[in-house]
C-alpha cells in the first residue's frame, strides 16, 4: 500500500477507488506552468481531496508559480454528483474554471482549471497511462487546443 509521503501520481488508481461501477478513473493533467516544470504531468484523482498550490506535499500538487497561493485550491470527490469539484481556498489571485472565476464548482470532463498562471485539464485516465513517466501527451481535443 502507498505511504502518505508517496507522490500521488505514483499511486495505483482504478475506478473501484471511487466506489461506483462504470466511473472511469479521473486525473488533472498539468498542461502549462510559467516554468514548464510540470507540463503534461497527470495527477490521479480519487475520493481523497487533492490540494493544488505552491506548497507540495503528500496530499498536494506543488506548482512553481508565483501567482499561486501556498494552498490555492482543492479538488474533492462529490459522490452525489459522481464527479469532482474544485474549491478555492481563499487564494489571493482566484481560481478559474473555463475562464470564469469560481469559489466552488463541479468539474466536467475536459474542463480547464487555472491556478495562478498554471493550466490543468480534468480528464479521464487512459488505461495504458504510465505514472513512472512524468510526461503525458494528451489525446483529447481540449488538451490539443490548449497546447497547440
Amino acid at each position: 500500500m502507498a505511504t502518505e509521503k508517496q507522490n500521488r501520481a505514483t499511486i495505483p488508481f482504478s475506478a473501484k477507488d471511487l466506489d461506483k461501477p462504470g466511473i472511469a478513473p479521473r486525473a488533472l493533467v498539468c498542461v502549462s506552468t510559467p516554468t514548464a516544470k510540470l507540463s503534461f504531468k497527470a495527477h490521479a484523482l480519487s475520493v481523497e481531496p487533492l490540494c493544488i498550490g505552491r506548497s507540495p506535499g503528500a496530499d498536494a500538487v506543488g506548482v512553481d508559480d508565483h501567482r499561486a497561493s501556498r494552498r490555492h485550491a482543492e479538488v474533492r470527490w462529490i459522490a452525489s454528483a459522481e464527479t469532482h469539484a474544485v474549491v478555492d481556498l481563499k487564494s489571493t489571485n482566484g481560481t478559474f474554471l473555463n475562464g470564469a472565476e469560481v469559489e466552488r464548482e463541479l468539474l466536467a470532463l475536459e474542463d480547464v482549471l487555472r491556478i495562478g498562471d498554471s493550466l490543468f485539464v480534468y480528464t479521464e485516465l487512459p488505461e495504458d497511462i504510465d505514472f513512472a513517466h512524468p510526461l503525458m501527451v494528451g489525446r483529447s481535443k481540449v488538451l490539443q487546443e490548449v497546447v497547440g
